[in-house]
């Protein structure tokens, strides 16, 4: 694949949201957005400073190409609210 064709690298972040907001009472769900990966954490289980280091992580590890997404694969449209399971 060419450069100009290559995929734009996903991404992926932490995002701290109230624990009441979390399904069935897991701590982290992860949901799937257009071009991102967003893992919800409840944000009494996790400080702002951890949850800043790891999203400069998931950074440096999609730009290292460490990460692949496939956004389309047997999905249509976003999926904004968390799954009711962990996966």
């Amino acid at each position: 694949m060419a450069e100009s064709e290559a995929s734009p690298s996903p991404t992926i972040q932490i995002e701290r949201v109230p624990r009441d907001a979390m399904p069935d009472g897991h701590l982290v769900v992860p949901v799937e957005r257009r071009g991102k990966l967003v893992w919800l954490v409840s944000a009494d289980d996790i400080s702002d400073t951890l949850s800043s280091q790891w999203n400069g992580l998931l950074v440096q590890i999609t730009h290292a190409g460490l990460w692949e997404q496939k956004w389309d694969e047997g999905k249509e449209g976003d999926t904004d609210a968390p799954p009711g399971h962990p996966h």
